[in-house]
């Protein structure tokens, strides 16, 4: 099958789960140019991606289902994943093709995801400090993540979850806030991908920043017209690099099962504080008691507290936060951001010095 024949099946099937993606067979080979494929993993490739703001789809990360025998099987996996949350723990979950939102047992879930008899999605069952963390090694999906040198309310934004879904079930279009990363152990899923406000500014809606009362709107000749649009498949063991700045859309295709990670890392890092001290967080955004307000000032702090001691460090403390990738970050950052906005987040001192730091890095 030639590479237009795989985007016109894949289009096919997610315009079956969802109208708006439905494209005209001239727009194929355009959407099939778009699509980013899986590369060999490597920590410096990583870094090299998140200084660029790409999305990224990674093979052969070291994460592992770690336990008895047999783990590697999906049923194994499953099962041994269900008995680690207590029988009352309650999950988020859309069930069912219109995506109703409920809160369901973690068993009940389960249940129904083996059972294959219903559509269910549940992107946001967190995992960080529970027993589940003795399954799955994590570290490098977060051993680089500045998020956890700083305070509690500051740690409780880099958060682990475990992703969950059938086939149909589809995430409409939103963003996530900070970086992230999104291992498959089992199954397919399509994502679509574009930067945020460059999507609002054309028309498509995020249900993150926007107020969104049905399904955010989305056109498929509007999505193509944006320069940052692209779209790829992460399968059974692939893992997704994302940078914050990029609202996704996402079909299942196959009964999925992942864990997925938020974080900060140095080679990001100036994009986000940037974007963050200009546009404000997701997490300001509905923090009616600000009690995350001094959490962006943290974090700028923080990053530029660790770049020092890495640059004064060993090779070893350098690689680990990929301080030789933050000038590149920093490169990206002056290369793409307006002059009205580097004039308003360089009044931010800590950010301005960090700036000078990467700058020179």
């Amino acid at each position: 099958m030639t590479e237009l024949e795989t985007t016109s099946e894949i289009w096919k099937t997610i315009a079956g789960m969802d109208s708006t993606v439905r494209a005209p067979k001239v727009m194929l080979p355009e959407i099939a140019r778009r699509r980013i494929y899986s590369q060999p993993y490597s920590r410096d490739k990583m870094f090299i991606e998140m200084a660029k703001r790409r999305p990224a789809i990674f093979r052969d990360v070291p994460v592992f289902a770690k336990g008895k025998k047999g783990m590697e099987s999906k049923d194994a996996l499953i099962r041994t994943l269900s008995t680690k949350f207590p029988k009352g723990e309650l999950s988020n979950v859309q069930v069912g093709p219109t995506r109703i939102p409920r809160r369901l047992p973690v068993t009940e879930i389960m249940r129904r995801w083996e059972g294959q008899r219903a559509i269910v999605g549940v992107t946001d069952l967190h995992i960080r400090g529970t027993k589940v963390e003795d399954v799955i090694d994590t570290k490098a999906l977060s051993d680089f993540n500045v998020l956890i040198r700083g305070t509690y309310n500051l740690s409780t934004q880099e958060m682990m979850t475990l992703v969950i879904a059938s086939p149909g079930n589809v995430t409409d279009s939103h963003s996530d806030d900070p970086d992230g990363t999104n291992h498959c152990f089992f199954g397919k899923k399509v994502w679509l991908v574009w930067e945020t406000f460059e999507g609002i500014e054309a028309g498509l809606e995020d249900v993150e920043r926007q107020d969104v009362y049905d399904a955010a709107k989305f056109n498929m000749t509007k999505y193509m017209s944006l320069p940052s649009a692209r779209w790829f498949v992460v399968s059974t063991g692939d893992t997704l690099s994302l940078p914050s700045n990029m609202t996704h859309k996402v079909f299942t295709l196959d009964y999925y099962i992942g864990v997925g990670s938020f974080h900060v890392g140095l080679p990001g890092s100036i994009d986000n504080l940037s974007r963050w001290i200009y546009h404000g967080p997701l997490w300001s955004l509905a923090d009616r008691k600000g009690e995350n307000v001094e959490l962006v000032d943290e974090i700028a702090r923080i990053c530029l507290r660790t770049a020092r001691r890495a640059r004064d460090g060993s090779p070893g403390m350098q690689e680990r936060w990929g301080y030789s990738y933050l000038r590149d970050g920093y490169k990206h950052w002056a290369r793409n951001t307006s002059t009205t906005i580097k004039k308003q987040v360089l009044k931010h001192l800590d950010f301005r010095e960090f700036v000078e730091l990467a700058s020179n890095a």
